[in-house]
């Protein structure tokens, strides 16, 4: 049966988002390194050739392998510059704006009609996305907000030259929500198995 200790401790992948660019290799081969990563290496190696193949591609001294995916998924300076790390505000705006004309499919005509009525609005939407921020109309909740400044504190608070990477770690996990759960302790390295039937 599964526990939640390993489905933590496997969250590291995910939090090596937030650990600067340059350094996200080294996050890597420490992660590996890490007791339940020795311990469940058989039964974690699909996902983790998976991961490196995918996301993190390979940088061996005979080869260069590029992920799958190109695009840089790191959001670190996201976080510390406080930019969005989405495209939500985009959407968001482009949804502000087919509310104003308030048609599915409006042409070109309706569509002005509808700028030109809310200018001031859009105007100064514009103004403060451009300046870094959000619209006027931002929706964040306070649990959204609490895990931004939770996440913006541990960024800011990461520390190039420490070895303590499970501790940064941690913290991003830690500050995470994952199916409205959040967890919010850390856990020691018994019992994070995974048993042969691939369950935690």
């Amino acid at each position: 049966m599964g526990t939640l200790k390993g489905a933590f401790k496997i969250k590291y992948l995910i939090a090596l988002a937030f650990v600067p660019v340059d350094l996200m290799e080294h996050y890597y081969e420490a992660i590996l390194r890490m007791p339940f990563y020795i311990t469940n290496r058989a039964a974690l190696r699909p996902l983790l050739d998976y991961f490196e193949r995918t996301w993190l591609g390979s940088h061996s001294v005979a080869d260069v392998i590029e992920p799958r995916i190109r695009i840089n998924w790191n959001v670190f300076n996201c976080v510390v510059q406080e930019r969005p790390k989405t495209n939500g505000a985009v959407e968001g705006f482009h949804s502000f704006l087919s509310n104003m004309v308030e048609i599915n499919t409006p042409g070109p005509n309706p569509f002005l009609i509808g700028i030109k009525a809310n200018h001031n609005l859009v105007e100064i939407d514009l103004r403060s996305f451009t300046s870094g921020g959000t619209l006027t109309r931002d929706s964040e909740t306070l649990a959204a907000k609490n895990v931004r400044l939770r996440l913006l504190e541990a960024c800011n608070n990461f520390d190039r030259d420490s070895v303590d990477y499970e501790s940064y770690l941690d913290s991003i996990v830690s500050t995470i929500s994952f199916r409205n759960i959040h967890l919010n302790t850390t856990f020691d390295e018994s019992d994070t198995e995974i048993h042969s039937d691939g369950n935690i």
